[in-house]
């Protein structure tokens, strides 16, 4: 009997440990999980497909073998943003076109505005983070970003680094401090590599196709969706 409870105790320990360890990397899986989630119910939305989650050559719970692929192994058969329309301006940039609003007459923030008008203890309780220099206001979403929420750390900040890589550190997160340009010293710098191409592509195209969510202006310095095509093309021409 002994020896059972000691066994039993020593693999409660071991199990305690290991979930522990792997706490962060459980954390970045569902974040990625739900996100996921989400781009699907937006995808079915634009498709105006009433029956997605019903019937039809779906599975009990409504999604597609594609759709469950996505969800549990991160694997998808398209580029993810094919979820949003990319064209060139006439300048030669990367934009995002969207329907709904003219883009072109949106404000541009500097890190300092971005922290000071977006860290949600404003007087309007704004939240607003930046991604690949797109800036949007998850104020809807507060009880995430909001002072008690799991991802408070992130409001008023630029997510780049954070989301393309899964480090939920706060070292991760762009400075609330303008500068003249990108280092590799910089704490917020990353790789652009297979990697966090894919996932900085699923980051925007939440954001992008959420529901509640808004693209309301551009950062003024940091990393751009230039960066993220561009980087991309030249791993396709390296790779041939």
């Amino acid at each position: 009997m002994n020896t059972l409870i000691g066994i039993t105790s020593s693999l409660a320990i071991i199990f305690a440990g290991s979930i522990h360890i792997f706490h962060h990397e459980i954390n970045v899986y569902f974040m990625g999980f739900f996100r996921d989630l989400s781009r699907i119910k937006a995808r079915n939305r634009r498709m105006a497909n009433s029956m997605a989650l019903a019937v039809g050559s779906k599975n009990s719970a409504g999604l597609t073998k594609e759709d469950l692929k996505m969800l549990f192994f991160g694997q998808e058969d398209q580029d993810p943003l094919n979820d949003v329309e990319i064209q060139m301006d006439s300048e030669g940039n990367f934009v995002v076109k969207n329907d709904e609003y003219d883009t072109s007459n949106l404000a541009e923030y500097t890190r300092e505005e971005l922290y000071e008008f977006g860290d949600g203890y404003n007087e309007e309780n704004v939240i607003l983070i930046s991604l690949y220099g797109r800036v949007y206001d998850v104020s809807k979403g507060s009880k995430y970003y909001g002072e008690d929420g799991k991802y408070n750390i992130f409001a008023g900040r630029d997510v780049t680094r954070a989301l393309s890589t899964g480090c939920l550190a706060e070292s991760c997160l762009g400075p609330t401090t303008s500068r003249s340009s990108i280092s590799s010293s910089d704490d917020d710098y990353f790789e652009l590599n297979s990697k966090t191409i894919r996932e900085g592509k699923k980051w925007i195209s939440f954001f992008e196709t959420h529901d509640s969510y808004n693209l309301v202006g551009f950062l003024k310095d940091g990393r751009s969706m230039d960066d993220l095509i561009d980087e991309q093309l030249g791993h396709a021409e390296n790779e041939d």
